[in-house]
């Protein structure tokens, strides 16, 4: 079966009220229904190809979250998104492609578009630098900017999300620089999506996503199950 034979079958939305159950939601669904591909970089993941999270009024802390999630990988983001020093061993961070891209602060430049025009469709950054020296692509790819229906929805395209360490983290700084925007043109609710080009579980944290699912069982209105079951077999002995 090729690609566009299953891909109807992998492609779905979830509709999740906070960043805290879209995070549970996108564990147990690529565990159970994710594709088990190569990984050069560490072994093997299960995959769900282009799954689209929608989060109406985002709010952050999230008590789910703060239960099951870790507070130095949001932590460590952070530093990531807000810190100009290049992260880890990448020779970049996040905040200089969003905040000194070629010496240009790509959010005032957002909110003037969004402050000329209430409706533009333009008001879109990117953090792909094709010129840069090293490995690293930004997983974060883009973050669009539109205000409609009276609220701010930032549109966040992923080409790759680590969902049992990294998603709820990228979605917690990208809610705060939501925030940064909407503060300055006078908006209050904030609309969030992602897309995700390639939403995985490395097969390395089965044990972590299956630990977070078994917590979250009775946090969440929709069922782990099946996650859980599929996770268990990688589990056993």
């Amino acid at each position: 079966m090729g690609l566009m034979d299953n891909f109807d079958q992998q492609f779905m939305a979830f509709h999740d009220k906070s960043i805290g159950l879209s995070w549970i939601h996108l564990i147990a669904n690529v565990s159970a229904l994710g594709g088990e591909v190569p990984d050069t970089q560490q072994g093997a993941i299960f995959e769900l190809l282009s799954p689209q999270v929608v989060i109406p009024t985002a709010t952050f802390p999230d008590p789910i979250i703060e239960s099951l999630g870790s507070a130095e990988a949001i932590d460590s983001m952070r530093k990531n998104f807000f810190k100009s020093e290049p992260f880890l061993d990448w020779g970049y961070s996040y905040n200089e492609r969003i905040f000194a891209k070629e010496g240009i602060d790509q959010i005032q430049w957002v909110v003037t578009r969004l402050r000329r025009d209430v409706f533009t469709k333009s008001a879109t950054i990117s953090l792909l630098d094709p010129k840069a020296k090293g490995d690293h692509i930004p997983c974060v790819a883009l973050i669009d900017f539109k205000i409609r229906s009276g609220s701010l929805c930032i549109h966040s395209f992923l080409r790759s999300s680590d969902v049992v360490k990294k998603f709820y983290a990228d979605a917690a700084c990208i809610l705060e620089i939501g925030r940064m925007v909407a503060g300055q043109i006078n908006i209050s609710d904030i609309d969030m999506i992602f897309s995700i080009a390639s939403a995985h579980i490395y097969l390395k944290d089965a044990k972590a996503a299956h630990r977070i699912l078994l917590s979250a069982q009775e946090m969440v209105p929709f069922s782990v199950i099946d996650g859980l079951c599929r996770l268990q077999t990688l589990l056993d002995p």
